[in-house]
């Protein structure tokens, strides 16, 4: 934000300013997951591939472990906020249809690795494909610049947030 070096008596106005850029993030949210969850989430939370049809959750699962490389259930239990009891039905699911693979480490057979197979990503491919599609017909009708301009502010709040994690 370029604060970081400040004199003591600018303290309190920074203090405002950063509190203004809060309330101007929360509004920002609040104005724009609703439309999210109309418009963009039953794109990328739903997905029918091979007479399959894959539920959210899946989807979060499969999306999760392919950012990760690979990861173990609790893990994925902690980031998406998915009980483990849940998540273990999920992933059972996935395992059964080839989409996720469990590897057990010969020297701690505590630990499950979860990884996507080749099949879960031929799936990601496919549904990146499809996901591509739908939203660019939900977004026909803006400008190749306005539709860029919001890609990179998405960017930049990925990467701002990948910061921290």
């Amino acid at each position: 934000m370029g604060h970081r070096f400040v004199a003591i008596s600018d303290m309190r106005g920074i203090a405002k300013m950063i509190k203004k850029s809060g309330e101007t993030v929360l509004d920002a949210l609040h104005s724009i997951l609703p439309l999210l969850h109309i418009h963009v989430f039953p794109i990328i939370h739903n997905l029918y591939w091979r007479d399959i049809r894959l539920k959210e959750n899946q989807i979060k699962v499969i999306m999760a472990v392919h950012y990760l490389n690979q990861t173990t259930s609790t893990e994925l239990s902690k980031g998406l906020n998915i009980p483990k009891g849940s998540l273990t039905t999920i992933i059972r699911s996935l395992v059964e249809l080839k989409i996720i693979q469990k590897e057990t480490p010969a020297d701690d057979e505590r630990v499950s690795w979860l990884k996507l197979t080749r099949r879960g990503k031929e799936c990601l491919r496919y549904k990146k494909r499809q996901d591509i599609e739908k939203l660019n017909e939900l977004f026909d009708q803006m400008s190749d610049d306005t539709a860029t301009n919001i890609a990179k502010n998405i960017e930049l709040l990925s990467a701002y947030l990948r910061t921290r994690s």
